[in-house]
């Protein structure tokens, strides 16, 4: 068999990506590069023999939360490190939200551990923020009926920021017929601009038009007020722990720029200014201790680097890694980068050094073999495959008596479009290369050419995009709406599969599929962004910090060798650091009336911690293994 290996000159294709079975180099120490196998073929099947065997039911795969969780816990380290950030609860805010996967994970896992362990987390959702009329639709619903309303969705991301940012960006703006280059040069004077100048352009206490409250609401904080009238916002409550809750944040940023299905425009995509906005936006809020961790998922070809790593380098740890749902048994393609930006102010990293060694350790925690075709989620019952066939035909102007046929070629290629019927007929020429051995399941995206773009036809489900007809040879019928979000992982058909019901069923069931696809497509696989999100909170450690006022007696008497582990005092050059513990948010620490305190210091060149209720101090790190507690 031929081996396939991706271009070293430009990005390499998701296609080229997927999933395979990893060969046993990889627990020696000498992974290399991956060897890149057909699906479904000899030697693919022959690698999938050295692992754990995966699901091979629907039931089974659609259980994917208690796997995940079992798997994180099994070593007690990650466990407890676990158990301890899930009891300090959540506040949780997205960006390029979409269908907001983040809180079906999360809704999903919690569950589970409430379930099995009898681990309640509390977890608030504050804010989601999309610029599209269909995620819009669904986040305002979501917003209403389970938040009650306290929770916000906000549109463009632009919008928070002050008109004159706003204007200094438009005027950095590059022309549509510019180079490559001087669009890149563009986009990347955006970021300097927005990075220069954070701490005004982001504000704690911006606002943006809500369309949940319609008005223009907080943009950091907490849940609005039950009080539809009032500008107040409710306190959040400590966490199970009485600690500060946990302030996460997820975005699936835009892929198109970097996506074999878009235009590969890299650094010169137009999505780079409001991925500007986003980190610039980051790092903002990190140093104002607003936000802990932030999760990030977008193509493989995504430059972690270049757009996350280098800029961060002074706020954050950033760790990254490369999956998809295949790695876990999951007969779907869905190759994403998911990296973790983590607050160093906050949290400290105690898994894996490098990325390379996260890497290693993440796929023989979750990898598996697949055992189940894409067949698997072609699960609808007969009332929606016949409306969506009936749909399909009327748009094509096709007779209504066809109806009455059962499912076959005939019907099948009436249905289609001129074009997809034409990709359809080459893709029919493949199916004997690429189909399953046993069942002879082969399924296509009949909206793609084969061999070009992101076509991946054979056995799995294709990797899915906003415009998309997945088509299976084997039911002779495009999959439904529902069926799309099945592959994701969202629960859509408890009835067949079991397990607790999407967030997001109630609202979706009524949809039209094309509204559906092009929700799913641009969505995050939820076994997949579940596990690494579960994988990265059971390794890390709140950072040991000590804001001192009895102590510093102790110290002045000289009797710091009392304490067990040594603790260092943070010189700087003369300023004034407003700082806070574990338990206290920054908002609640900005600079009002502050006292005259230069007689409680014995000099210049000590960071200050200064709160509005506690006498000012000094802050002192502590090693991670101090027996002191914050």
């Amino acid at each position: 068999m031929m081996e396939i290996t991706a271009s070293e000159k430009r990005p390499a294709c998701p296609k080229l990506l997927e999933c395979e079975p990893e060969s046993k180099s990889l627990k020696t120490g000498n992974p290399g590069k991956p060897k890149l196998t057909r699906k479904g073929g000899i030697e693919f099947r022959n690698n999938s023999f050295n692992l754990p065997c995966g699901p091979q039911t629907l039931t089974q795969l659609m259980d994917w939360p208690k796997f995940i969780v079992s798997q994180v816990i099994a070593d007690p380290g990650r466990k407890t490190r676990l158990f301890d950030v899930m009891n300090r609860g959540m506040t949780v805010h997205t960006a390029y939200s979409g269908l907001d996967a983040p809180r079906e994970v999360l809704s999903q896992v919690t569950n589970e551990l409430q379930r099995s362990f009898n681990l309640w987390t509390q977890v608030d959702f504050i804010h989601a923020c999309d610029n599209a009329s269909g995620p819009q639709a669904v986040l305002v619903s979501l917003a209403k009926q389970l938040d009650l309303s306290c929770s916000c969705v906000f549109s463009d991301i632009e919008d928070r920021l002050p008109l004159e940012t706003v204007a200094e960006l438009n005027a950095l703006n590059p022309e549509k017929d510019m180079s490559y280059e001087a669009k890149a040069a563009a986009y990347k004077q955006m970021w300097q601009h927005l990075d220069d100048n954070r701490k005004t352009v982001f504000n704690p206490f911006a606002t943006s038009q809500c369309l949940v409250h319609m008005r223009q609401c907080r943009i950091v904080g907490d849940r609005v007020s039950f009080d539809p009238d009032s500008q107040d916002t409710q306190e959040m409550s400590p966490g199970l722990a009485g600690h500060r809750p946990l302030k996460v944040h997820f975005a699936g940023t835009v892929c198109k720029g970097w996506s074999c299905a878009g235009s590969r425009a890299q650094f010169s995509h137009e999505s780079e200014r409001t991925h500007s906005v986003w980190l610039a936006e980051r790092k903002a809020r990190a140093e104002q201790g607003l936000e802990d961790i932030c999760f990030q998922e977008c193509t493989p070809a995504y430059a972690v680097q270049e757009k996350l790593k280098v800029p961060l380098e002074d706020t954050h740890s950033v760790h990254a890694l490369k999956t998809c749902p295949q790695l876990q048994g999951w007969p779907t393609s869905r190759p994403r980068s998911y990296t973790v930006l983590l607050n160093n102010k906050r949290w400290v990293w105690v898994g894996p050094s490098t990325d390379l060694a996260i890497q290693q350790e993440f796929n023989e925690l979750f990898q598996r073999s697949t055992e189940m075709t894409g067949d698997a989620f072609f699960v609808a019952p007969e009332s929606q495959i016949r409306a969506d066939i009936a749909r399909r035909l009327q748009k094509r102007g096709q007779k209504s008596e066809l109806l009455k046929l059962d499912l076959n070629m005939e019907l099948l290629y009436s249905m289609l479009p001129p074009g997809a019927g034409q990709r359809l007929q080459q893709y029919e020429q493949l199916r004997e290369e690429k189909q399953a051995i046993e069942t002879g399941s082969f399924i296509c995206d009949v909206n793609q050419w084969p061999q070009s773009g992101c076509s991946t036809c054979g056995p799995f489900f294709p990797c899915q995009l906003t415009h998309a007809t997945c088509v299976s040879l084997n039911h002779m019928r495009p999959a439904v709406g529902l069926e799309y979000l099945l592959a994701q992982g969202f629960h859509t058909f408890p009835a067949v599969h079991g397990g607790k019901a999407a967030l997001v069923l109630p609202i979706l069931e009524s949809w039209k599929t094309d509204q559906v696809i092009a929700l799913s497509g641009n969505s995050m696989s939820l076994p997949a962004i579940g596990a690494w999100a579960l994988y990265v909170l059971a390794n890390i450690q709140p950072v040991q910090q000590m804001t001192i006022q009895p102590e510093l007696s102790m110290l002045t008497k000289g009797t710091s060798q009392d304490f067990s582990s040594p603790m260092r005092l943070r010189k700087s050059t003369p300023k004034t650091v407003f700082t806070v513990s574990d338990d206290q948010d920054e908002t609640d620490s900005c600079p009002r009336d502050l006292p005259d305190c230069a007689d409680m210091f014995p000099g210049p060149g000590f960071d200050v911690d200064l709160a509005p209720s506690v006498p000012a101090s000094w802050t002192l790190d502590l090693p991670l293994e101090s027996s002191l507690s914050s």
